[in-house]
């Protein structure tokens, strides 16, 4: 088959394809003696719509939060119950927000900056109420008798992760599709990891991904720490807290999603 094309526009190629037939086969070659001459091509003209390569995350900064406030038992190993155990090879929870993206002030410097810093800030608060989140995965080895045992590490831990990134997509190019686009997989850094990870991984991380008119807010967290439930008390309590920031409001644990 030999094809020649024209592009019309980015999203819509009116190709036009020059057909030919197969080679024929030496069998009926020698049926087809008087036939010398090769068949005029049939000229066929489709339309095939091509989708462009889809836009990459660009990474801008990562860092590492804490607790603001230390509690005591804070710094006791939190030990894993043989159901925790169960989990260690299930994937993190991974869940995310769409937001538009709030309009921006005459007087404020850089709205992005503004909303990424009070997100910090609110979720080293919530992490005072969830500090199991900012640990790590430890196993312990004891000898007699042979045993091991997992526990989560709040001391040896850089704490859980904030990502910022961007992407060149709108909201809508999000939401059109029947199919969520495959770039929405980059928009958690935990895509893929399983919850045994958290030896050497966070147990959470955020991703805050900039879009062109909207942000989105992805949340990795270990399975065998929370279950959905906890996700999403830890998730409204982060909530109220970062719309409490600058007022006196009572702050109370959900504990129900």
């Amino acid at each position: 088959m030999c094809v020649h094309g024209r592009m019309r526009n980015c999203f819509n190629r009116d190709w036009i394809i020059y057909m030919f037939p197969l080679p024929a086969s030496p069998r009926s070659k020698l049926k087809q003696k008087r036939n010398t001459r090769f068949p005029r091509a049939r000229r066929q003209s489709v339309k095939i719509f091509l989708m462009a390569d889809p836009p990459s995350v660009q990474y801008i900064s990562e860092c590492f939060g804490k607790p603001q406030q230390a509690l005591p038992e804070s710094n006791q190993p939190c030990y894993l119950t043989p159901w925790d155990l169960v989990m260690l090879s299930v994937h993190y929870i991974q869940k995310g927000l769409l937001f538009i993206k709030p309009p921006s002030v005459d007087d404020q410097e850089d709205p992005i900056k503004a909303l990424l810093n009070k997100l910090k800030g609110s979720l080293s608060l919530t992490l005072t109420h969830f500090y199991p989140l900012a640990g790590r995965f430890a196993t312990l080895k004891e000898e007699n008798p042979p045993s091991y045992s997992v526990y989560i590490d709040c001391n040896n831990s850089p704490g859980a992760k904030f990502i910022h990134a961007a992407v060149d997509m709108t909201v809508s190019e999000i939401l059109s599709p029947i199919d969520v686009p495959s770039v929405v997989e980059s928009f958690f850094d935990h895509d893929r990891a399983v919850n045994h990870d958290g030896h050497t991984m966070p147990l959470l991380s955020i991703q805050v991904t900039q879009l062109v008119d909207g942000i989105f807010i992805g949340c990795s967290m270990n399975h065998a720490v929370a279950d959905g439930n906890s996700f999403w008390n830890f998730f409204n309590t982060w909530s109220e807290i970062f719309k409490a920031q600058g007022k006196k409001i009572s702050i109370s644990l959900h504990a129900n999603p």
